[in-house]
């Protein structure tokens, strides 16, 4: 019947992509404080694995939010650091904006 859901429904996101039920049960747990002593543990924990994937000593970013923000806060990083360049606009994939440095 339209309107009513089943327990598990078809999730028709790109792909189809069917959700597996252990990351359902993650999911639905309560979300933990960002000032939480747990919290704290499992984001430095992830940063360090971050630098393993990426396979790095040097300091990574987990963004908690869009790719539009993790290019402004690349911008607000690094622009000081390279005053003898300019960001330009430019155009990625897809006729996406992007923003790419030039000389």
């Amino acid at each position: 019947m339209y309107g009513q859901m089943s327990e598990r429904e078809l999730l028709m996101i790109p792909g189809p992509t069917n959700v597996d039920a252990a990351v359902l049960r993650a999911l639905s747990k309560p979300t933990l404080p960002h000032e939480s002593l747990e919290f704290v543990a499992i984001f430095k924990e992830t940063l360090e694995y971050l630098k393993k994937v990426f396979i790095t000593n040097a300091q990574v970013f987990a963004i908690s939010g869009s790719g539009t923000l993790a290019l402004e806060m690349a911008r607000a990083l690094i622009g000081p650091l390279l005053r003898s360049r300019s960001w330009t606009e430019g155009c990625c994939r897809q006729n996406a904006p992007c923003l790419t440095l030039a000389k």
